[in-house]
């Protein structure tokens, strides 16, 4: 086991922000560029607790409706996720699940669905800190999920546990500074541990048809996001990506836990979001930017815009830049 080479600095404040808007809790998110978007309205409401122990930065969010995001890991560490209490959240064609950790890269891409209020935790660790083998095992190479010794998982849980004390009822938000030195020296230990395993003993190789579903949602969500392939269908999509719509379901559902259909019906509706909040009144109307993304029923239109973001598109309109 490697020593660890480092000193502990100050243990800062935890910093605890309550959101009713998602746009404005994903920007405060650290350590991954997001492209989060509201799948499942439940709860309004979206929690996250920040606070740095030496080099590792920690966070702790509660999400009271599902969402979908999609982003990349900043380049100079890891990042580690995993589920306080919720339902198992599919992540890049795998399923998160109590027992399990998701494994992030540095630069690392990954998309995830939420199905419901999640609590979850993530760890972020500088490469230099974590003295990553030079050949790194398959299943560490790219963003994915990995099931975890209940030994360790029980370590990471009960040093989050005490790094946020308020996410367990208990009486204070703070930690001292020797018992912030113990959290750090039990996650590295943890996750150098996790490495080494993985590194000494054999593991499953990644299945070509694996890859090959994880190339395809790649390529998809770009075709989709990048172009103006909203317009189109979904046997259309299928036939720009050269695959068949079955093809096409089953790696929508397997990747992010939801149909091609339902993307990009969401899709629409988020890009008509930002039109009409970065719009007023006097320069458009609600009808305009419903039909410009291929909402012909104004009604209907606007019904399940309220029915995802909580307001009728002429709230949003009214509040816009």
């Amino acid at each position: 086991m490697a020593r660890l080479n480092f000193q502990l600095q100050h243990a800062k404040a935890t910093v605890t922000t309550t959101f009713t808007n998602f746009e404005a809790y994903a920007e405060a998110i650290h350590d991954a560029d997001l492209d989060v978007r509201l799948l499942h309205p439940y709860e309004r409401c979206w929690s996250i607790q920040q606070r740095e122990i030496g080099s590792l930065r920690l966070q702790h969010g509660i999400e009271g409706s599902g969402l979908l995001t999609q982003g990349a890991v900043k380049p100079e560490g890891w990042a580690f996720y995993f589920l306080r209490s919720g339902a198992p959240v599919p992540l890049n064609g795998k399923l998160l699940v109590d027992g399990s950790i998701a494994v992030l890269p540095p630069r690392s891409e990954f998309r995830f669905s939420g199905r419901g209020p999640v609590e979850w935790y993530t760890v972020y660790i500088p490469s230099i800190c974590l003295a990553v083998p030079d050949k790194i095992p398959t299943e560490l190479g790219s963003a994915g999920v990995i099931e975890v010794d209940g030994r360790l998982i029980h370590r990471i849980r009960s040093a989050l546990d005490a790094a946020f004390p308020a996410a367990t009822s208990r009486s204070s938000d703070t930690c001292s500074d020797c018992v912030a030195e113990t959290i750090q020296a039990n996650l590295l230990f943890v996750f150098r541990e996790l490495f080494e395993e993985r590194t000494s003993s054999t593991r499953p190789i990644e299945l070509k048809s694996e890859v090959n579903r994880k190339a395809l949602i790649c390529r998809a969500i770009e075709l989709v996001n990048d172009t103006s392939a909203w317009e189109s269908s979904v046997p259309e999509i299928a036939t720009m990506l050269g695959v068949s719509q079955r093809t096409l379901l089953a790696t929508f559902q397997e990747q992010l836990g939801l149909t091609p259909k339902t993307y990009l019906l969401n899709h629409r509706h988020h890009l008509a979001r930002r039109v009409l909040m970065n719009s007023t009144p006097h320069s458009t109307t609600v009808a305009a930017v419903a039909m410009k993304f291929g909402f012909f029923d104004i009604g209907r239109f606007a019904g399940r815009y309220f029915q995802i973001f909580g307001e009728y598109p002429s709230e949003t309109l009214r509040r816009g830049s």
